[in-house]
């Protein structure tokens, strides 16, 4: 136990750290209301003694916070606070490089098969091993894959054209009989498949043709066709995943059969994988420049940021922020900003004093979003009001409906008087909420210290329980991981794509419909007007039903607390070129773009 006099955190017996000084209570921040360097030191240290341990794509560039944008090698920000410079991809690479390693700050994946990749370790390398219906750009636009053509035959049916030519692996043909089949296990529970929520318009998915499946769905639907640009569209073989069985398919010991630009060589648990170059990949535009690449599984920040700086790890996205002051300043490569789809937020689990909506919204309105986007995050994030970010709107004339809507959302800055009249008179609150957070990542203890302490300006009692990357990972996805914890700190919520309802159907559909909605949030009228925007084509149209839902799920329910949303980061080496920096690469073959200067 830390002593009082020391201005550091306190740790209960079962190892979650409270701030408060005396009872359990926290104390306010004074002025600035965000930490001082020496009380994120303190709980830091707090923390460890609990034991936390196609060739069209380059030059494309977007931002959505007004920065200038390109792809030169300046894409970093010039300093702490400032406002990044956001690019698409790094400069193409020219030359071969016989190995690279990367990290992957998530943790170790959870599996490589495509149907179950719903994180940001397991979708980076899934989508280098096996190629998606649709392949996803820079810009967020989608392009043909392996279905080289793709049309609405009528409003309710889909035709997809499998491009012919294309071998696994192991030399066997793709065909539109595997592309079926792995659609139809991704739309089944039985598989353990994690986009199910996707599939509920879905009437049947059939082979109707050597080379052509087709989609027959029971409402028109707009957002299927766009997801198959993610792991959702990932094409596994038929015949191996049959073999080694649906449920085993993407574990260290069967591995996975796909066609993807690289092959899964070796996963040894705990330390790496190591993927080689497919030789005899179908698409001459994406010729893999690095023969071998190994990837690592660090988590913790200082250990990442130490092995980019010596040259350990010649890369790695998204980077905790507290690694962004050192990486700035490191000769040994470069830091570049994209545009990001990731959220953060604070997720209730529907237990405690959570389950009150007013209590939700009266702990959204303490917290200080701006401040935290340029202090917590060096001014590598903008503060977020909604779930549906501004990225993920449609562009064009929508885009000022969307806008108007979420204008008139509360939260652009902290109101506590506006708080503490909500939390008048509601009974219970003294007890504590538990937030659960993935313990070594610095940016995570950070935000929840401050969390903790803008929430006992009103009375709230927040305290932080650290996980495993494995058991963070569990809680987000299983509920019985979830059983001690009131809200996640959930940094690993991410759209897939740029379209609004990719992560709202996931969120607000009644359970278990939408897998996580944790708080089994039902309300018929925001349903329904989901409902009709996933079925409506114009934009205008769906753009008003969403800002009327969103009016009740953010404004009145406020089922999710935003905090920022943080730009999409990755350090690169001076040897390397050619990454994509924008949230595209999480969904694209990411590798088989990097290369030599």
């Amino acid at each position: 136990m830390l002593s009082r006099g020391s201005g550091c955190p306190t740790i209960n017996p079962n190892g979650v750290v409270s701030m408060g000084a005396r009872k359990g209570r926290s104390q306010p921040y004074r002025r600035s209301r965000l930490p001082s360097l020496g009380s994120v030191l303190c709980l830091a240290l707090a923390l460890a003694v609990a034991g936390c341990g196609g060739s069209s794509r380059h030059g494309a560039s977007s931002s959505d916070s007004g920065s200038s944008t390109g792809s030169s090698d300046s894409g970093s920000p010039t300093g702490s606070g400032s406002t990044p410079k956001l690019t698409s991809t790094t400069p193409a690479a020219p030359g071969s490089v016989a190995s690279v390693t990367w990290d992957l700050p998530s943790g170790e994946p959870t599996t490589v098969d495509p149907a179950k990749s719903g994180d940001f370790s397991p979708d980076l390398i899934t989508s280098n091993l096996c190629d998606d219906l649709l392949r996803l750009q820079p810009s967020g636009s989608e392009t043909p894959e392996i279905a080289q053509s793709y049309d609405y035959a009528n409003p309710r049916t889909l035709v997809l054209n499998i491009r012919s030519g294309v071998k696994f692996w192991d030399g066997h043909p793709l065909t539109a009989a595997d592309v079926a089949f792995s659609l139809q296990r991704t739309a089944s529970v039985s598989s353990g498949s994690i986009y199910t929520d996707f599939f509920t318009t879905v009437r049947s998915i059939d082979q109707t043709g050597p080379y052509q499946v087709t989609v027959h769905f029971k409402t028109p639907d707009e957002l299927l066709l766009k997801e198959m640009a993610t792991a959702l569209g990932g094409v596994v073989e038929k015949a191996y995943t049959e073999k080694v069985g649906s449920q085993a398919l993407g574990s260290p010991k069967t591995k996975v059969m796909c066609s993807g630009p690289y092959e899964l060589k070796s996963w040894s648990p705990g330390q790496q994988l190591v993927l080689t170059k497919n030789p005899h990949y179908w698409d001459p535009a994406i010729d893999a420049k690095v023969k071998t690449v190994t990837v690592k599984f660090l988590t913790d920040t200082s250990a990442i940021t130490s092995a980019l700086i010596s040259g350990e790890i010649d890369g790695a996205y998204g980077l905790s922020a507290q690694s962004i002051p050192a990486l700035l300043s490191t000769s040994a490569g470069k830091l570049y900003f994209g545009t990001s789809l990731n959220t953060v937020d604070i997720q209730p689990t529907g237990s405690g004093v959570l389950e009150n909506p007013a209590v939700r919204r009266a702990l959204g309105l303490t917290i200080d979003r701006p401040a935290i986007a340029k202090r917590i995050y060096s001014g590598a994030a903008v503060p977020l009001l909604a779930i549906a970010s501004p990225p993920t709107w449609t562009p064009g004339s929508a885009k000022s409906i969307y806008q108007a809507g979420y204008n008139a959302l509360q939260g652009a800055t902290p109101n506590i008087a506006e708080a503490k009249k909500l939390m008048a008179g509601i009974k219970g609150t003294s007890k504590p909420i538990t937030l659960g957070i993935l313990g070594g990542d610095q940016t995570s203890i950070n935000l929840a210290a401050v969390i903790q302490q803008e929430a006992a300006q009103i009375g709230l009692h927040i305290q932080i329980d650290p996980l495993s990357a494995l058991a963070y990972s569990n809680a987000l996805y299983v509920q019985s991981y979830r059983k001690e914890i009131d809200a996640m700190l959930d940094n690993n919520n991410f759209y897939d794509i740029p379209d609004e309802l990719d992560q709202l159907i996931y969120f607000l559909f009644p359970y278990p419909q939408s897998t996580s909605n944790f708080i089994h949030y039902n309300n018929t009228t925001v349903a329904n007007d989901l409902a009709k925007a996933r079925e409506t084509l114009d934009p205008l149209a769906r753009a008003r039903y969403l800002v009327q839902a969103q009016a009740i799920y953010m404004g009145k329910d406020e089922v999710i607390i935003p905090v920022v949303e943080p730009y999409q980061s990755l350090f690169l080496n001076n040897r390397l070129r050619g990454a994509t920096t924008s949230f595209a690469y999480l969904f694209e073959p990411a590798f088989a773009y990097l290369g030599g200067r």
